[in-house]
């Protein structure tokens, strides 16, 4: 059976190295990158089957990436994971497209359903 690919996409190593451990333990292959606009360099070459997002990046913040993808047409599944809990936030997210929006710090069980959700409802 194919493992899940994820790109997490955080500028927070701390964070990406946590995920990507997460994420192996969980049987997905993982992939990081420090920015937005790493992964962008690498999206032709290097599709995941799902992105997970920090929000507030420097650089092209979550928000921009989403925005990016839509307007490429990428049809990637992305989930936003963020600090900041507030309804605002999560409607941005959701209106420029993104499949789920999670609150940091990240419940393991939530974020391994949520991956396999928002991939099925791409299939």
């Amino acid at each position: 059976m194919k493992h899940l690919c994820v790109a997490v996409v955080d500028d927070e190593p701390a964070v990406r190295k946590g995920l990507l451990r997460f994420l192996s333990t969980a049987d997905f292959e993982p992939r990081a990158y420090e920015s937005a606009q790493d992964f962008l360099d690498h999206l032709a070459s290097e599709r995941p089957d799902c992105l997970i997002v920090d929000l507030q990046m420097s650089g092209i913040s979550g928000l921009d990436l989403l925005a990016i993808l839509r307007r490429t047409g990428a049809g990637l599944p992305v989930i936003i994971v963020t600090a900041r809990d507030d309804p605002e936030s999560y409607e941005n997210c959701l209106e420029l497209g993104a499949a789920a929006c999670l609150c940091k710090p990240l419940d393991c069980d939530t974020l391994v359903n949520v991956i396999h959700s928002v991939v099925a409802s791409q299939a």
